[in-house]
């Protein structure tokens, strides 16, 4: 029996050993998919903060451009308000200009006729 005892025990250790190096090994390969799932995850963490940054900045330029564009609608109406004024402006000059037309007709003619009567 001691002459079994012995090869099994080496087989043993032998095998005890071979197990703790594949342990080993198996610990080794998951630490380092686990150590890589870890940068992944903290590039994947860096890219969503770069991301909600981007979103923020994004939200401001667009209320920035809201406010331009709202101050551009306020110049173009005010702009079609002053077309207005002249037009209306333009249509009295005309008006007036026809009117200093007729009265230097008028006085024209009275004056003609003022000059005749006096021959």
């Amino acid at each position: 029996m001691k002459k079994m005892s012995l090869p099994v025990a080496v087989f043993v250790a032998l095998l005890g050993c071979g197990l703790a190096v594949i342990a080993n090994v198996t610990t080794s390969r998951m630490h380092e998919k686990l150590e890589g799932e870890r940068y992944r995850r903290i590039a994947v963490e860096e890219q969503l903060q770069k991301a909600d940054q981007m979103i923020v900045q994004l939200k401001v330029e667009l209320a920035e451009a809201k406010n331009k564009i709202a101050s551009i609608q306020s110049i173009l109406s005010g702009t079609e308000n002053l077309k207005d004024q002249l037009k209306a402006v333009d249509a009295q000059k005309r008006a007036l200009q026809k009117q200093i037309q007729e009265l230097q007709q008028q006085m024209g003619a009275g004056g003609m006729q003022g000059e005749t009567g006096n021959y």
